[in-house]
């Protein structure tokens, strides 16, 4: 709905990701990894992650896949974000998830 940095976009996710928890030592090497799948995104642009099993994730922005990130345990690292019960937006997460 807004433009966003793609810088913006990963310190935004890695804050969040601090936030629910994950370890510091996978904080160092996740910035330069979703830095590589993080684009700037303009008003209308999507993006859609993709999880294949916990260590892989896929990125699409626009339907257009921009990268592929294999890493322990990424997709619940960065999924958890919007789907765990820890979210900033329960009920969103809840509808994400086919939950009432």
């Amino acid at each position: 709905m807004r433009s966003f940095s793609g810088g913006l976009l990963v310190s935004a996710t890695l804050h969040e990701v601090v936030r629910m928890g994950v370890p510091d030592e996978d904080h160092s090497e996740l910035h330069p990894i979703l830095g590589e799948c993080l684009k700037s995104v303009q008003k209308g642009d999507v993006y859609l992650a993709i999880a294949g099993n916990p260590n892989r994730l896929r990125f699409k922005l626009n339907s257009e896949q921009v990268c592929e990130i294999d890493y322990e345990n990424i997709a619940p690292k960065v999924l958890g974000i919007w789907l765990s019960d820890a979210s900033r937006d329960l009920k969103r997460s809840r509808q994400l998830r086919g939950l009432k």
